[in-house]
C-alpha cells in the first residue's frame, strides 16, 4: 500500500503525545503553512535521533550476537529493534539473514541447517531448531554427569562400609599387658614367638648346647663379671662346679656354682676387708699364691 507524503505527515502528527506534541507545535512554526513530510522527518530525527545516537545504535546492531546470554527469540526481537535505525539493512533481507545467522551461537548453528536463499523468518526458524537440540544435549550431559557422581559416591560409601563397618572408623583396642603376645624387641630376643637364646643368638626352646659366652666380649671361657675388658681377672680355664671351700680370712663357707658365681651362707663382713672370691685355678697356681685357699 503506497501512502502519500501528505498522509504520512497527518498520521505522524496525530501519533505525537505529551512533550512530543508540544515540541512539534513549536518546531513547525518556522515552516509556516507549508510543512512537508521531509520537514517533519528532519526535525523529528534531529530532536529524538541525533547522529550520535544513530551511530551508537548502528554499532550495537553490527556487534550484536547471541553470546550465550539470549535465546533465539530474544535475539530476533533485539535484531528487529535495532534494524529500524539502519534503513539499508531493512531494505536488504539477504543482508539481514546473513547477519542474523552469524549472530547465532556456534552450538546452535552446528545443529541448524543453512538453507539457500533463506528469508529472515526461515533463518529464525532454523535457529530455534538448533537451539532446541542444543538444550536437549546439555540436559542429557547434566543427567549423565549427575549419575556418574552418584555412582562414584556410592562406590566410595561401599568401600568405607566394608573397611570400617558401616562407614564409621574405630581404632582397634590396645591389648592389655596380661594378654600381650610375644613382641619383637629392638634387641631381637624374640622372633615369631620363639625366644632367642642370648648365648648362641639362635631361636630355640631347648637348653643351649653351645659353651657359655661372655656377654661383653663374646668369647668363651669366662663370664661378663670376669671379663678382662671390664677390668676383671682372666680365668685360666673353664669354670667347674666347686664345693666346700672356706675363706681363710673369716672361715665362712663359700660355695661356687657353675659359671664362677659365688654365694655365701654366712653374713658378709664389709668392715675393712674385701668379700672373698673363688676362682678356678691349677694346683701350680695355688702353690704359687700363698694367700689362696684351695678346696
Amino acid at each position: 500500500m503506497q501512502l502519500t507524503p501528505e498522509f504520512k505527515l497527518r498520521v505522524a502528527v496525530r501519533l505525537l503525545e505529551g512533550m512530543a506534541s508540544t515540541w512539534w507545535d513549536g518546531a513547525k512554526g518556522k515552516y509556516g503553512n507549508t510543512v512537508t513530510w521531509e520537514n517533519f522527518r528532519q526535525e523529528f530525527f534531529a530532536q529524538y535521533y541525533s547522529d550520535f545516537e544513530v551511530n551508537a545504535k548502528r554499532r550495537e546492531y553490527t556487534l550484536l550476537t547471541q553470546g550465550g546470554k539470549m535465546t533465539v527469540r530474544q535475539l530476533e526481537h533485539k535484531f528487529r529493534e535495532l534494524a529500524e535505525f539502519i534503513p539499508e539493512y531493512v531494505c536488504d533481507e539477504n543482508r539481514m539473514v546473513n547477519h542474523f545467522w552469524d549472530a547465532l551461537d556456534l552450538e546452535v548453528r552446528e545443529r541448524a541447517t543453512q538453507l539457500p536463499n533463506m528469508t529472515f523468518s526461515q533463518v529464525v526458524e532454523q535457529g530455534l531448531k538448533g537451539e532446541k537440540q542444543w538444550e536437549e544435549r546439555k540436559k542429557r550431559d547434566a543427567e549423565e554427569a549427575k549419575k556418574r557422581k552418584w555412582e562414584s559416591h556410592g562406590s566410595q560409601g561401599s568401600n568405607k562400609k566394608g573397611n570400617h563397618g558401616g562407614g564409621s572408623f574405630r581404632a582397634p583396642p590396645l591389648p592389655s599387658r596380661g594378654n600381650q603376645g610375644p613382641r619383637r624387641h629392638d634387641s631381637g630376643s624374640q622372633v615369631s614367638g620363639t625366644p632367642r637364646c642370648l648365648n648362641c643368638k639362635k631361636s630355640h626352646l631347648r637348653k643351649c648346647r653351645e659353651p657359655p659366652r661372655c656377654f661383653q666380649c663374646g668369647n668363651t671361657g669366662h663370664l661378663k663379671a670376669h671379663c678382662p675388658q671390664l677390668g676383671g681377672p682372666r680365668s685360666s680355664g673353664p669354670s667347674s662346679r666347686a664345693t666346700g671351700t672356706r675363706n681363710q680370712a673369716g672361715g665362712s663357707q663359700v660355695t661356687r656354682g657353675q659359671g664362677g658365681a659365688s654365694a655365701s651362707n654366712a653374713p658378709s663382713v664389709n668392715q675393712g676387708r674385701t668379700q672373698a672370691r673363688v676362682y678356678a685355678m691349677t694346683e701350680a697356681d695355688a702353690q704359687a699364691n700363698p694367700d689362696s685357699v684351695a678346696g
